[in-house]
């Protein structure tokens, strides 16, 4: 079946279809949608709370970031130009 910890899609996945098992009935269906499901759902967005308005954060920090770095005329000397991927490790590569 699945881990309930396999992420989203995964805890969805195991709650949608191995919990409807009792629903026979197209009535039993939406009940289930109406209770079980809503109630996941409604915890889930509650537990996202905090990494969205840290997510918010960080994009308010990344436009002012944008913003400053549109007024520069050179490139500041304490940032490095070089990609991470291009430096050398010592290692001879394949």
């Amino acid at each position: 079946m699945g881990d309930y910890d396999g992420g989203p899609a995964t805890r969805l996945a195991v709650l949608y279809f191995g919990d409807r098992q009792g629903c026979k009935v197209p009535s039993q269906d939406y009940v289930w949608h109406q209770r079980r499901l809503r109630t996941y759902l409604e915890n889930l967005a509650v537990s996202n709370d905090e990494p969205l308005q840290q997510a918010c954060d960080l994009a308010d920090k990344a436009l002012a970031f944008q913003e400053a770095c549109a007024s520069w005329t050179t490139w500041p000397d304490h940032l490095a130009l070089e990609h991470p991927r291009s430096r050398t490790t010592g290692r001879a590569r394949a």
